[in-house]
């Protein structure tokens, strides 16, 4: 999955299953780890909340349900 892609694209590609939403944490996941250790922007990251809400986001889109815009 590009990282670069914007939030708009990427929901857009969720909601049209396309790719998962831990498909797309996992590769903002690898990104983050690749270049924080550079840039120093985040000084907490909660991969495993993040990967939580990426399970019941997915959850959401198997059932249909909405997701909001982003």
């Amino acid at each position: 999955m590009e990282t670069w892609r914007s939030a708009l694209e990427i929901a857009d590609l969720i909601r049209r299953k396309e790719v998962k939403p831990l498909e797309i944490l996992d590769a903002i996941l690898a990104r983050l780890e690749a270049v924080n250790p550079i840039l120093n922007a985040f000084c907490l990251v909660t991969a495993d909340v993040a990967r939580v809400a990426a399970r019941e986001a997915e959850i959401a889109v198997v059932k249909g349900e909405p997701l909001g815009p982003l």
